[in-house]
Formats: C-alpha cells, structure tokens, sequence
C-alpha cells in the first residue's frame, strides 16, 4: 500500500517514492484514515468528497475523489535526469475550483486513467434538459391549480388549460370493477 505525507500548511498530499501509481480508493481510505486521527481534527471539516461507482476504463466502476479547498497531490520528486510518469487510476480525481488536482513536482509526469475531471454535457443538452423540466412543471401546475370538470355523462375528468376552455388533459373515471363511475372512483386512465 502507498504511503501518503500532509503538508497542512500548504494543502499538499504527496505520494511517497518509490511507488509510482495510487488508485483513487486507496487514496481515499488513506486520506480519511489521516482525517480520523486525533492529531488532524484541526481540518475543517474534510479534505475530500467521495461519492459512489462511475464507470471506467476496462469495464470496472471506480469512485469520484474531489479536493476541497485547495488541496493538492503530487507523487513525491524524483531524481530525474528522465521523468517518471506516475498514475491515479480507478476513478475520478477533481478538485472544487475546477483548477488541476495536482501539484507539480520535479521528474514527475502525472497521468490518470480516466479525466481529472467529468464530462460535462454541452449546453445545448442542458437546455434542452432545462426546457423539458419547465414544461413538465409548468403541466403539473396546471394540474393541481387550473379549473376542472367531471363529466357524469362521459364519466371523465378534465383539466383544463390556462384559458379555461381548452383541455389539457382528459382522465376516464372507473370504479372498482373497472366500469365507467363518477362516484366510487377506483382509477383514473388518462384517454
């Protein structure tokens, strides 16, 4: 297992030589087993958010670590001449200020297995997205507040739109035993 340094004062979490890769559960374990210890509860309240399975290379589920406010990783320096490229994988590292998870540090090459980051949708789905909700909202107010008529001939339920006249939505009324009621109602089917 990895072994992690803290520099509380400069928000830093380094990975200490000679390992070279660190998956995101360890990193997690490793980070809240230093947040438990007694020595640390100085650190309001977390150094890190983590929530549940995303999907990742290979087929497998990792987790989503995001760093709060401004704490940084780095794989420790090395000696170089050459760099060492140095890995998280298993998940998602990102941070709160959307800027970099890492650190730099000397002869290191940070990669991750996936994104430091989520994709995000474009804007275009987002509206749309946005559009979808305000309709549907906008149609559930309708129908709790809009006016109304149960028809005991049809044996309906309409709601009527804005305007009053128009219907908006039309419910067949039924009892128990699925005949047409408009007193005993068992259900409503939408026609």
């Amino acid at each position: 297992m990895a072994t992690l340094t803290f520099n509380k004062l400069a928000k830093q979490i380094t990975v200490d030589a000679p390992d070279t890769s660190i998956t995101c559960q360890e990193l997690a374990e490793l980070i809240r087993d230093y947040e438990e210890d007694f020595e640390n509860h100085d650190i309001i309240p977390h150094i890190i958010n983590t929530s549940g399975k995303v999907p990742v290379p290979g087929g497998t589920t990792g987790i989503v670590i995001e760093l709060l406010d401004n704490w940084e990783l780095a794989f420790e320096a090395r000696a170089g001449p050459s760099l060492t490229e140095v890995e998280v994988t298993g998940g998602v590292l990102t941070t709160t200020g959307g800027q970099s998870p890492f650190f730099e540090t000397a002869f290191t090459s940070p990669t991750r297995s996936i994104d430091v980051t989520p994709a995000l949708p474009d804007v275009s789905t987002i509206l749309a997205d946005l559009t979808t909700i305000k309709a549907d909202t906008s149609l559930a107010r309708k129908i709790l507040q809009n006016d109304y008529l149960i028809d005991e001939v049809a044996n309906t339920f309409t709601v009527f739109d804005d305007d009053g006249t128009t219907p908006l939505v039309v419910w067949d009324l039924k009892d128990e035993n699925g005949s047409p009621a408009v007193t005993a109602i068992h259900e409503r089917r939408k026609q």
